[in-house]
């Protein structure tokens, strides 16, 4: 399928050894996972927002595969699949999905 791109607030601020785990994938309950690109966004003094690309799954594995390096996630937006971008919103910024338009992308 397309890939996935995804905001997520995290409850900290993940350092380089963190994100590379995230890149390079990890096995977790027997099943390898890993994100096709982690960036991070922004870092505040708590928390940071990452973008995350997911080639394959949905956002229950983000926070599978967070919670695996102890990353708890506040918020997580999905901000577009495939070329499908979610809006003309400015770089950065993010909208909820109604309902309609996350029953229409498969999504959970």
């Amino acid at each position: 399928g397309p890939d996935k791109t995804y905001h997520g607030q995290v409850d900290c601020i993940p350092d380089d050894a963190q994100l590379r785990a995230l890149r390079d994938g990890f096995d977790c309950d027997g099943v390898s996972m890993h994100a096709k690109s982690v960036e991070l966004l922004r870092a505040g003094e708590k928390n940071a927002w990452l973008a995350i690309v997911l080639d394959e799954g949905r956002n229950r594995q983000i926070r599978r595969l967070l919670a695996a390096l102890d990353i708890g996630v506040l918020r997580l937006i999905r901000i577009a699949i495939g070329d499908l971008q979610l809006g003309d919103l400015p770089k950065g910024q993010w909208r909820e999905l109604s309902d309609a338009e996350v029953a229409a992308l498969g999504g959970d």
